[in-house]
């Protein structure tokens, strides 16, 4: 079930982790005036190792080696943490601050100086802002999204949400670059696309209880599905 992200007056904490360049991570994110503290632990593929029966595990293992052919084709980019105690200790100590004992895992910092933008496109479910040359996306699940943009904006983050600007100049909001876009994903499903639809005129030919035609269709679907699947793996990425 999905939970809004909680704040106090001083901290927003978002529990559905977050994507660094090309990994993801399950980790809490808190955003606070000063700084985005973005914990880096990881997360497990609950398609590929929580399914049951024999169609499920052989969709697991097709997923799994896309996502090793992924990682061979496609760039694979991530930024390094540091420790929880590179956190200023003037922040750790706040009473306002929402951990109250060190973690163990890696801890990203992002100084509020160093995000130009953060964006929001229309029926996402995150906001993306780019840190070091990597892109890093912020998951908040269903709901949450008008908490998440009005703590972003009352804290003084440079925000374009939908296209809607919030601390920001008319002459900065010119110079933006535009909010990335997906587009091997979106070629990915556009191939996918075509493969379904030439498997579909199946049904239109005259001879389609050919052995030939039938291969055909069934090679035309696999295809979809594989490049399909393809697909997904790169926009979990954000490619």
């Amino acid at each position: 079930m999905s939970t809004r992200p909680k704040s106090n007056s001083d901290y927003l904490v978002i529990d559905h982790g977050a994507r660094v360049g090309t990994t993801s991570w399950g980790g809490s994110i808190i955003v606070g005036s000063e700084a985005i503290y973005l914990f880096k632990e990881s997360i497990e593929t609950i398609v590929t190792h929580g399914g049951h029966g024999v169609g499920m595990a052989a969709f697991g293992l097709l997923l799994e080696i896309l996502q090793a052919v992924a990682d061979r084709v496609l760039p694979v980019k991530d930024l390094r943490g540091g420790s929880y105690e590179d956190i200023p200790a003037s922040v750790r100590e706040r009473a306002s601050w929402p951990v109250r004992e060190p973690v163990g895992c890696p801890v990203l910092i992002i100084p509020r100086g160093a995000v130009r933008v953060i964006y929001h496109v229309r029926g996402a479910h995150e906001v993306m802002l780019e840190f070091e040359g990597a892109p890093i996306a912020i998951h908040w699940g269903q709901f949450g999204g008008s908490r998440v943009k009005d703590f972003l904006a009352s804290k003084g983050w440079p925000l374009s949400w939908n296209g809607e600007l919030s601390n920001l100049s008319a002459s900065d909001a010119a110079t933006l670059p535009k909010a990335p876009q997906p587009r091997v994903a979106i070629c990915a499903f556009a191939i996918a696309l075509l493969f379904v639809f030439a498997s579909m005129t199946y049904n239109l030919l005259p001879q389609r209880h050919s052995d030939f035609v039938e291969g055909l269709y069934i090679g035309f679907f696999v295809v979809a599905v594989v490049v399909g699947l393809f697909g997904a793996v790169a926009l979990h990425r954000g490619l």
